[in-house]
């Protein structure tokens, strides 16, 4: 996880600036990550309109590390930089597989940019590729952002549209109502 300072990054039209310091607990980051759900489609097939069921984008041991890992990166950044990040799991196959992606504060939303989301890296160079431009979508998604309680799924009019040309697919969440919300399920 790091910050990067760029003129040229994705930001909501008309924004000269990131809402940047965020002071978020660990706590607070793990209920918004726990909140992210992806869908992948069957097989992989970029046009197929079979669907897997939701579930959550970030397995347990990410979440916690993205929980404090965010929290710490936030509170540092400034208004013009972006939180981009990279984790990485290695499967009983031997498979390593690669999510990366981008966050930014816009007012009292928060933006994920999700570029790879497990992608199988194999080469080296690819891995590579990943750490260095996290926000670089390497191939096209096999998966699609679902909306949840107050979050918004940017819908790109293209392929590869967006907020920036190869950035994969958006979720804007309405981080301060979410927090305010009594947490689904009940009990808490």
């Amino acid at each position: 996880m790091r910050l990067e300072s760029r003129a040229d990054g994705p930001r909501p039209e008309g924004a000269s600036r990131f809402a940047h310091p965020i002071r978020l607990s660990p706590a607070e980051w793990t209920r918004i990550l726990t909140s992210i759900r992806i869908q992948s489609r069957k097989d992989s097939f970029l046009f197929t309109t079979a669907m897997d069921p939701p579930t959550e984008a970030f397995a347990a041991d990410e979440v916690v590390y993205l929980s404090r890992t965010l929290s710490e990166t936030f509170a540092r950044a400034r208004p013009d930089e972006r939180v981009v990040f990279g984790v990485s799991r290695v499967l009983p196959s031997g498979l390593n597989e690669i999510t990366t992606g981008g966050w930014f504060a816009e007012g009292t939303r928060l933006h994920l940019l999700l570029a790879n989301y497990r992608h199988g890296a194999t080469r080296s160079a690819t891995r590579e590729q990943l750490w260095q431009e996290p926000l670089r979508t390497v191939a096209a998604p096999f998966y699609e952002m679902v909306q949840g309680d107050y979050q918004t799924v940017v819908q790109n009019k293209s392929l590869f549209g967006g907020l920036s040309a190869g950035a994969g697919p958006e979720v804007v969440i309405e981080y301060r109502a979410l927090l305010a919300a009594p947490p689904a399920g009940g009990s808490g």
